[in-house]
């Protein structure tokens, strides 16, 4: 229950009060969900292997993207990217040499709503990544999530292999 009083008169001098009680069981009940759910969501975004992040693009007069600014990240983000504290800072603070390539693909999710995986090389932290991209709200957002995963130790076998199809593709028997 919830109980709120207020006088019925702004003199002091004459008395009488208005008390409201309100039955407020179902909104607690709401919140202990929502608070149990956010327990749970935060549990195994933090637990998870993958690096998570939530980028907020930072667009021009002219709507182009510009920078990106971190605004969520999950414990393996670090892991994956050699990056902390990053959460509030710009990528363009962070990561100078960031290929246009990833503006390109943001751009691209934003603008359009669809989720897009690639697989690509960061300079800046000399690291291939396998990456998923989706957007975050409706189409126009400004945010976009990203899950990743470092791959590159696996890049060299993937790279020799792909040669070798070619060379197979080629071969003259």
């Amino acid at each position: 229950m919830e109980v709120t009083f207020a006088s019925l008169f702004e003199d002091p001098e004459v008395g009488g009060l208005l008390a409201t009680v309100r039955d407020v069981t179902e909104r607690k009940r709401t919140e202990e969900a929502l608070r149990e759910s956010e327990q749970k969501y935060s549990a195994a975004f933090d637990s998870m292997d993958e690096g998570f992040c939530v980028m907020e693009l930072v667009c021009d007069e002219d709507g182009e993207i510009v920078d990106l600014i971190f605004r969520e990240t999950n414990s393996a983000f670090e892991r994956n990217t050699g990056l902390s504290e990053v959460v509030g800072r710009r990528v363009g603070e962070l990561l100078p040499a960031f290929e246009s390539h990833w503006i390109e693909t943001y751009s691209r999710v934003a603008r359009t709503g669809e989720a897009v995986r690639t697989e690509n090389y960061v300079r800046d932290v000399d690291r291939w990544y396998s990456v998923h991209f989706s957007l975050v709200g409706e189409v126009g957002s400004r945010h976009v999530a990203v899950l990743f995963d470092d791959i590159t130790s696996v890049v060299p076998a993937i790279q020799k292999r792909r040669r070798s199809v070619q060379v197979a593709k080629h071969a003259v028997f």
